[in-house]
């Protein structure tokens, strides 16, 4: 059995998880070490240690295509192990190609493995800085999918909601707000992170390594969950799906942005 393994930087604890943790997977990590960094495909979490081998877990989000900007180093990694849904709350319809957007928001689900998706196209919830949504709204539709898809966790963002898009802010409180009402569900909120370290690129793989061995984080410490993307091409592959926003300044931020190469989550309930 594997209960601690050692590499630069960090160090994974996989305490009591043998039903799930093999010793090839600890080999795994070793054919998978680039230039002394471990962008490793694989996770550790209270979702790792769970006594459930295999959960149904759902991304919570605002518009095609955040799944590819903010969530593929989670998604990638769950993926393995997990069955993936998607909740998309709107079409993305500012600009006025809904239609478009939800088709593109298919091709990158197809890209990801992300089996189940659903995308709303309400008019309470519509794409745009200035469309107030309402979190009573939000938590009473994600409920009612959970409810319906059997749904063990819920991912989405965090309060900043990673680029500060209200909409994004929103579906956090949405989601908190079920959270609190529903006990048994485990609920985990994406990381944002402070603009100079939110375009790091994989250098923000050490700064998040060195971060957690200092802190003591894992899943015994009820501290951030965190995914390291091994292949962050998918993030590229993901955001080519969706063509209409595909733009230059999108090519720039799936490039040196830290949400291609890592992901880190925290309770929801969490400050």
């Amino acid at each position: 059995p594997v209960h601690n393994l050692r590499f630069p930087f960090v160090t994974y604890k996989y305490l009591h998880c043998r039903k799930i943790i093999t010793p090839d997977d600890a080999l795994a990590f070793v054919g998978r070490m680039r230039f002394g960094v471990p962008l490793i495909n694989v996770y550790f979490s209270l979702l790792f240690c769970s006594r459930v081998m295999t959960a149904n877990v759902l991304f919570v989000i605002a518009h095609p295509d955040d799944e590819a900007m903010f969530f593929v180093p989670c998604i990638s990694s769950l993926g393995r192990q997990h069955n993936l849904s998607l909740l998309c709350l709107s079409t993305g319809n500012f600009d006025g190609l809904g239609s478009v957007r939800r088709d593109e928001l298919r091709e990158s689900c197809r890209q990801l493995g992300i089996g189940t998706h659903l995308i709303l196209d309400d008019q309470r919830l519509q794409d745009g800085p200035n469309s107030k949504w309402d979190p009573d709204l939000i938590a009473s539709i994600v409920s009612k999918f959970v409810e319906q898809n059997q749904i063990n966790e819920v991912i989405t963002f965090d309060e900043y909601g990673v680029s500060g898009h209200p909409n994004h802010i929103a579906i956090f409180h949405g989601v908190r707000q079920l959270a609190e009402a529903r006990r048994d569900l485990a609920v985990f909120k994406l990381r944002s992170r402070p603009r100079l370290r939110k375009y790091t690129g994989p250098l923000d793989v050490v700064v998040t390594s060195l971060a957690q061995v200092l802190a003591g984080d894992g899943p015994q410490s009820g501290r951030p969950t965190t995914f390291f993307s091994a292949r962050p091409w998918r993030s590229w592959a993901a955001m080519r799906a969706h063509r209409s926003q595909f733009v230059w300044f999108r090519h720039l931020f799936v490039a040196f942005s830290s949400y291609t190469f890592v992901n880190q989550l925290a309770p929801i309930d969490e400050s």
